[in-house]
Parts: structure tokens; sequence; C-alpha cells
């Protein structure tokens, strides 16, 4: 259960970076890319810079440093989206979803087993 647990959270987690990049602020109840404005680095920007080249780079590094302008996230959202690091991290929630589910499978298929399951299938559905 706690290897469960684990993939569980990754899976939860890595949805909710995906969904602070693509999320209506309406919707999640906070403003879109508060993560880059927190200065917090998440699976679909590490991926993009990993894929990129340095400008990219240095300009997360700089702006790790002091901050990020409103046009610098903008930048940055529309380049880990049309880049592939929302894709990339959707797929990597899933494996970890998948994962959490065939570890549910050991045990007996009741009501507990489903319920679990289920808020396993939700985490990477949620649109908050």
């Amino acid at each position: 259960m706690g290897t469960f647990g684990d993939h569980f959270g990754m899976a939860f987690q890595i949805m909710d970076d995906v969904l602070d990049f693509i999320g209506s602020s309406d919707k999640m109840g906070k403003p879109s890319c508060k993560d880059i404005r927190e200065k917090k680095l998440t699976l679909p920007l590490i991926h993009v810079m990993e894929q990129d080249d340095n400008k990219f780079s240095a300009l997360i590094r700089r702006g790790l440093d002091k901050g990020f302008s409103e046009d610098e996230i903008d930048h940055i959202q529309n380049k880990v989206v049309s880049d592939g690091g929302i894709e990339f991290a959707v797929n990597r929630a899933g494996f970890y979803a998948q994962s959490a589910l065939e570890l549910l499978s050991v045990y007996p298929d009741n009501e507990i087993r489903q319920a679990m399951e289920k808020l396993v299938s939700s985490s990477t559905k949620r649109e908050k």
C-alpha cells in the first residue's frame, strides 16, 4: 500500500503541475502558472528545458533567481504547451496511475478497492 500511495501521489501531483499550465483560473481557483510565479520547477517545464536550447534554460535560471515578468510567464506557458511538456507529463501521470491500479489488483474486488480504483482514475481526468 505504501508503493500504491507513492504512485497515486505522483500521478495526482503531476496532473496538478499540468493543470497549473493549462487549467483555467476559474476552475482551478488560483491563477495559472502559479508554480512559475513561486519559482517552482515542475515536470512539464523540466521536460521542455531538457529538450530545448540553452537560451530558454537561461531564461528559467535567471527567473528562478530574480523572478519572472508577465511576458516571460506567458512565453514559458506557451512554450511548455507547444513543445510537448504537457503531453510528456500527462503520459507520466498515466504511467503512475496505471501502476497504482495494478498494485491494487492483488486485493479482493470489493467496494473499498473499487473506490480506490475510481480515485486513481479520476486523478488523471480532473480539471482542478
